[in-house]
């Protein structure tokens, strides 16, 4: 607000252009940005959370990925789901059907899975073929998992434990290190668990377990 004050007594020049530009693309989204995560802090904090409901694992995977797609297409990372590259184009995958449903709180739930998907991303960004795989399976009869494997630099054992730390990043110092806490937090909050370990595509693998659906409420 004072930069735009300040901005509006100012003449007409190169200078005033300039700053505007920097004002609209990167300081009010910036601020937008800090805004949402507070928002989602306090509701975290306040417990505002909907009832856990039986809902499509597979769907909810696919509602996430969509949130990160474009960003990763735009920087020649593949996605998979389940085996199928995932694109544009792409509105399923073979196995949707597969009646893997859990009981979680959808809306917040996918918060989380986004950010776990997003940190993926990031982390593939150097690698010339960067790619990100996703699956489902029955962990327990009363179990799913959600798994989230990349290709990336990997996160060392040391580390592992941290990334849970609010402001703690292995990416360097242009990242804020909350997106990982935020995801366990919101995940947790579901009545779900993460777990970090090394990915067979050498890189992190997130393992997100959710309570299944019992039978009669399917």
């Amino acid at each position: 607000d004072l930069i735009s004050f300040a901005l509006a007594s100012l003449p007409e020049s190169e200078s005033k252009t300039k700053i505007e530009r920097y004002l609209k693309q990167f300081i009010l989204p910036g601020v937008e940005g800090v805004e949402n995560l507070i928002r989602k802090w306090r509701h975290l904090r306040d417990g505002r959370l909907h009832t856990p409901v039986p809902t499509d694992l597979a769907r909810l995977v696919l509602r996430a990925v969509a949130l990160v797609a474009d960003p990763c297409q735009q920087r020649h990372v593949t996605i998979r789901v389940c085996g199928q590259l995932c694109g544009e184009k792409v509105k399923s995958y073979p196995g949707e059907e597969n009646g893997l449903k859990g009981m979680v709180n959808a809306e917040q739930i996918v918060i989380g899975l986004s950010y776990v998907i997003r940190n993926a991303l990031e982390a593939v960004q150097e690698q010339k073929e960067g790619r990100v795989q996703i699956d489902l399976d029955q962990e327990s009869p009363g179990t799913h998992v959600i798994l989230i494997d990349d290709n990336g630099a990997g996160i060392p054992e040391e580390n592992r434990e941290l990334v849970w730390r609010s402001f703690f990043s292995t990416k360097g110092q242009d990242r804020n290190g909350l997106g990982l806490p935020l995801a366990k937090q919101v995940i947790e909050k579901c009545q779900s668990q993460i777990e970090c370990a090394p990915s067979p595509l050498g890189g992190t693998a997130f393992r997100i377990l959710v309570p299944a659906c019992p039978s009669k409420a399917v």
